[in-house]
């Protein structure tokens, strides 16, 4: 079984901890686990720990417990580096909570946003077939609302009009 490392040092009292962790813990708890100086309590700590990729064990189990997060801000960004095909076939899933298959969704997005503003063909390429496969998903699509940014490049793919507004892609 694969370990991760991880290292939490205190700016208040110097106490650092280091140590390693399996792919669950280094996946889902390090936020919580790297947040303060297990010496003397201090939120004031610099940690850094290594990220497992989205495995599917990992990427199976988050989206079943509503309270696991691969990170607390833009997990949607972080699910992007997934395998596009696994991040389809995990919102398929009829076991898939809700909230989890729209950050699917969102991440994506982010995928086919960054694969059309790439140089590289076979991203673009990649972009245009995961925008072909949300398309044929109009139910995510629906209730989807992602960052402006995103929306404006993204929507002309999906064929949907973009609001900015609401962040949401409408029909045409």
């Amino acid at each position: 079984m694969s370990q991760y490392s991880y290292s939490v040092t205190c700016t208040e009292c110097g106490a650092v901890d280091e140590g390693q962790v399996d792919e669950m813990t280094a996946a889902f708890a390090m936020e919580d686990h790297c947040d303060r100086c297990r010496q003397c309590g201090s939120q004031r700590v610099r940690s850094s720990w290594a990220m497992p990729r989205i495995s599917e064990a990992t990427l199976t189990r988050w989206s079943r417990e509503a309270s696991l997060s691969f990170l607390s801000q833009d997990e949607d960004i972080v699910l992007s580096e997934a395998d596009g095909e696994l991040l389809l076939a995990c919102a398929d899933h009829p076991q898939t909570l809700p909230e989890k298959r729209l950050t699917l969704a969102r991440a994506i997005c982010v995928r086919i946003h960054d694969g059309l503003t790439s140089e590289e063909d076979d991203r673009q390429q990649e972009a245009r077939l995961a925008a072909a496969a949300l398309r044929a998903r109009p139910q995510l699509l629906d209730a989807l609302a992602v960052d402006s940014y995103i929306g404006r490049v993204v929507a002309p793919w999906l064929h949907r009009a973009f609001d900015e507004a609401s962040g949401q892609f409408v029909p045409e």
